[in-house]
């Protein structure tokens, strides 16, 4: 999960890193359970050659 500090810039709260990934990285994490239905989800809206 990811709040935001003063400066209005992402900050990770529950995971030791947090990053932008682009579509040809969705499979270099382990993504937690509760979160693979979004990245399936997200998967078709993402141009073509990019997953």
């Amino acid at each position: 999960m990811a709040g935001q500090d003063r400066g209005r810039h992402p900050v990770a709260s529950d995971h030791s890193e947090l990053r932008w990934l682009g579509a040809d990285e969705l499979d270099s994490v382990r993504w937690m359970p509760a979160d693979l239905p979004f990245v399936e989800a997200l998967r078709p809206s993402l141009p073509r050659g990019a997953r």
